[in-house]
């Protein structure tokens, strides 16, 4: 713990992000937290995305560094394709 200061700013903070185009072939937690490695830290992947109860997208809480930018696209390979 270090001492409150009014200039104390925070290295990290959580960010509710959303995942378009995933393929429902693979559509996993294994996938979500790779890709959310490529983020920041998944935290949490939301029960609707889990369970499948929207596919849609998918979504998930990353801990991400203020000081590395977001990417705005993720590309997954596996031994067939690449989305």
């Amino acid at each position: 713990m270090e001492q409150w200061s009014a200039l104390a700013v925070a290295k990290a903070r959580p960010a509710w992000i959303n995942l378009f185009g995933v393929p429902l072939n693979h559509w996993n937690s294994e996938l979500f937290f790779h890709m959310g490695s490529a983020i920041g830290e998944t935290l949490l992947i939301d029960d609707e995305t889990l369970f499948k109860n929207s596919l849609h997208m998918g979504r998930m809480l990353e801990l991400i560094n203020h000081e590395t930018s977001c990417p705005k696209q993720i590309k997954v390979a596996d031994i067939r394709e690449v989305f």
